[in-house]
């Protein structure tokens, strides 16, 4: 009997996973371990190999030429699909890349990708920033706050839009600084300029700080918390780094999103082109625990529920820069 068990669990198992697949993921990073978006991929990533038993091909490429290399090569070699950290540097090779292998499907976890094989996720950052942007107003003395991302790209742009738009909406006369690291890969593993960054903004008068900068997060939040003024986490719950400053975390559940998409493959299931992960899908988030509790009390937090309630019942108005390439708030474009 145990055996006729054991023999069936084999055979279910073989008609839920197809072996056959061959998954890689390209990093265009210098380093996984970031503690941030990298990380969160990898993590999905394992899990699907934990649940499934297939192997997943890892590459970390931190130079441009040699990633739109290895992309092209990878598809020559049959891997199917391929995941993809970004495309906004590789565009028209990944697009040829595409048109040449037609078959094969392509994961992109950050930015739009119009091709039929292509399955790729938009994240609202917008929604969580928002959200994070009302917080940093509600909780800032000078009624200035700052904003730091990577690299100048359609996805912190739309971060940077949430964030403006929340801050306006807690005042109207709330002011955003922002500035970007760098513009390539570099720009995600350098807290030491975050760090400079983050000292630049605070001598503005900006005492609240929000970095969506991969590993340079960490130097922001370093030089947030020497500086005795609060900053926002990203990615990742980041408040316990820094308890006394962290005001909360922008979270992007990233990890959920390579752990469906390696599901989807495996089962042959490739239904929806552009998955969508805002507020009502859990894709994005504020971090609220034991961490973060003595800096919000209840009153702020109700706040913050009802805001969350009204986006995503569409009575505040946030649409994606990813598709609106603008940002408009009250009537104004600020960029």
């Amino acid at each position: 009997m145990l055996k006729t068990i054991f023999i069936l669990f084999i055979t279910l198992t073989s008609l839920l996973f197809s072996k056959d697949i061959k998954p890689v993921m390209i990093f265009d990073a210098e380093y996984i371990m970031d503690g941030a978006w990298n990380e969160l991929i990898y993590n999905g990533i394992k899990k699907f190999e934990k649940t499934s038993g297939v192997k997943v091909e890892i590459l970390v490429i931190p130079n441009i030429k040699e990633y739109n290399e290895k992309i092209a090569l990878y598809a020559d070699r049959g891997y199917d699909p391929i995941m993809l950290s970004g495309v906004e540097s590789s565009r028209e090779l990944v697009k040829s890349t595409m048109l040449k292998h037609s078959q094969t499907r392509f994961v992109i976890f950050n930015g739009t990708f119009n091709m039929p094989n292509a399955h790729y996720f938009i994240f609202s950052f917008q929604e969580s920033s928002f959200l994070a942007g009302y917080l940093a107003i509600k909780k800032s003395k000078t009624k200035k706050i700052g904003f730091i991302g990577g690299v100048d790209m359609p996805a912190l742009r739309n971060y940077l839009c949430g964030y403006i738009k929340g801050a306006k909406y807690a005042d109207s006369d709330a002011d955003v600084l922002y500035d970007f690291i760098g513009n390539d890969f570099h720009a995600w593993s350098d807290p030491d300029k975050a760090y400079a960054i983050t000292l630049n903004q605070i001598k503005k008068n900006a005492d609240v700080i929000f970095p969506a900068a991969g590993a340079s997060t960490l130097g922001a939040l370093k030089a947030a918390d020497e500086s005795k003024i609060f900053s926002i986490g990203v990615d990742t719950n980041q408040n316990h780094l820094y308890p006394n400053s962290i005001l909360t975390s922008v979270m992007v559940r990233v990890d959920n999103a390579a752990y469906r998409a390696l599901m989807a493959s495996s089962r042959g299931i490739w239904r929806d082109q552009m998955k969508v992960m805002g507020l009502q899908e859990k894709g994005v988030e504020l971090a609220f625990d034991k961490y973060n509790e003595p800096h919000i009390d209840e009153a702020l937090k109700r706040e913050l529920q009802n805001l969350e309630a009204d986006i995503i019942l569409k009575k505040i108005d946030l649409p994606e820069y990813t598709f609106t390439n603008e940002c408009v708030v009250n009537g104004v474009k600020i960029f």
